[in-house]
């Protein structure tokens, strides 16, 4: 606080990228019902991060990506579980 007002700044880490392993690949893919043959060979799958690791998908079609179901106690457990993996 400088003369009674408070300042803050914006810091952004630095971001990452590398190809995704075909194993998590695959246990997101069955995760959300999909199969390889959803993915959009033209977007190799990837892992990112820019504060936090996200995967990246590409799916093929948008009708793919409307048909997304998922059981989300089983999706919250794998969550916690990739999150206690990265934290290792």
């Amino acid at each position: 606080m400088e003369n009674d007002v408070y300042t803050a700044a914006l810091q952004s880490p630095e971001t990452s990228s590398q190809f995704a392993d075909n194993g998590e690949v695959l246990a997101a893919l069955n995760l959300f019902g999909y199969s390889s043959k959803d993915l959009d060979e033209k977007i190799p799958p990837a892992r990112a991060n820019a504060g936090a690791e996200h995967l990246i998908i590409g799916l093929k079609s948008r009708s793919a990506l409307s048909a997304l179901k998922y059981d989300l106690d089983r999706t919250y457990a794998a969550a916690i579980w990739i999150l206690g993996f990265l934290s290792c």
